[in-house]
């Protein structure tokens, strides 16, 4: 590292005995503690975790996982650390934990962990929730408050569901001769309606799905235009899902976020079925854009069971000549992703076991 550079650094800081190297993140480079520094770090965050900066809250998450995938340190010690998450209120350090664990959920779907593993975050995310729909949740950054909705509402969590709902019923009787972006009619902050509009969506009925579609037509501004898209793309019904995909499609709009939505709530099980049938007419229609090689992404986004690695085989070796005509950005975007799923199956074989464990001791401990 240049000298220079590093005599701007603080190297490391000293909280409670234990030294923390680089707490402030500025360095471009890794730090691999060794299993019992690793286990303080956890305990200190678990007590106190204001006393560890926040850029370096969220890197001792991404990295402790990035070590997981390299096979140098112990899966367990990453869910040791993210218990702390339940009294974090920061943005950086939630979203972090949360894109790890949704890849966990990928990595573990098959198997007896994934019961474990909702059960675990759940835990970590009331208690959250919990100071969001309270008088504090006033004090709470949106972000913050969108992600902890979104992410428990997917957990099948009843009261953030009812929460959700609730909320955009509302909306429903102040909104229903006006636009959405009418401040004096729509008073869900800005910047978490998607996520009130995508649980509404998706545990709603086929009657809200038509309301936000309406609305999605009439709307005038942008932003809120997006995020009514956003809660399109929660639909749990195929044909809907299919509706909404299609019109974007022949219209050319929002294409390059399009499928991406899909992945923020958790629904390609719809998206993925309607790409796999439809691939060469999709192609025809996006040859060329990012919205096609996030379609391309998406069919080879599935959790490593036997059966679905069979389904993608078998439609790839049927689609030979489709997927060859979608050109680099079709076979850039299934070759990234097959890396990836070789990795999360690599991490699914080496892991599962010992995680399996922690998380049977860790819910055992949990009150019913």
């Amino acid at each position: 590292m240049n000298k220079k550079l590093l005599s701007k650094l603080d190297i490391s800081v000293r909280i409670n005995d234990l030294a923390l190297i680089d707490p402030y993140a500025n360095c471009y480079c890794k730090i691999l503690y060794d299993d019992q520094t690793w286990l303080r770090i956890a305990k200190q965050l678990q007590e106190n975790h204001t006393l560890i900066p926040i850029e370096s809250r969220a890197r001792l998450i991404l990295e402790s996982n990035g070590f997981v995938t390299m096979e140098k340190l112990n899966i367990t010690i990453c869910f040791e650390l993210g218990k702390y998450i339940k009294n974090e209120i920061e943005p950086g350090p939630i979203q972090t934990f949360l894109l790890h664990m949704d890849s966990y959920q990928y990595i573990f779907f098959g198997n007896e962990t994934k019961g474990m593993l909702r059960k675990y975050i759940s835990s970590l995310l009331i208690p959250i929730f919990e100071r969001v729909i309270s008088n504090e949740g006033q004090k709470i950054n949106e972000q913050v408050k969108r992600l902890t909705i979104l992410k428990l509402c997917l957990l099948n969590y009843q009261p953030c569901i009812d929460y959700a709902k609730n909320i955009f019923s509302q909306v429903v009787k102040d909104c229903k001769n006006s636009l959405l972006s009418n401040p004096s009619c729509n008073k869900i902050d800005v910047g978490y309606r998607s996520t009130i509009y995508a649980i509404a969506v998706k545990y709603g009925n086929k009657e809200i799905f038509e309301f936000v579609w309406e609305k999605y037509f009439n709307e005038t501004e942008k932003v809120e235009k997006e995020s009514l898209l956003q809660g399109l793309a929660a639909t749990q019904d195929y044909d809907l899902a299919k509706r909404v995909i299609e019109y974007h499609i022949e219209n050319a709009t929002h294409m390059s976020q399009l499928c991406v939505y899909y992945y923020y709530a958790n629904t390609l099980k719809q998206l993925r079925p309607y790409l796999m049938k439809n691939l060469e007419y999709v192609i025809k229609k996006a040859k060329g854009t990012k919205f096609l090689a996030m379609c391309a992404h998406a069919i080879y986004r599935f959790p490593q069971k036997e059966n679905l690695v069979k389904e993608v085989k078998e439609f790839e070796a049927a689609n030979k000549d489709v997927i060859k005509a979608g050109g680099p950005f079709v076979s850039g975007a299934i070759a990234g992703r097959k890396k990836h799923n070789a990795q999360d199956l690599k991490v699914q074989k080496s892991c599962a076991q010992t995680l399996n464990s922690f998380l049977y001791e860790y819910v055992s401990t949990l009150s019913s």
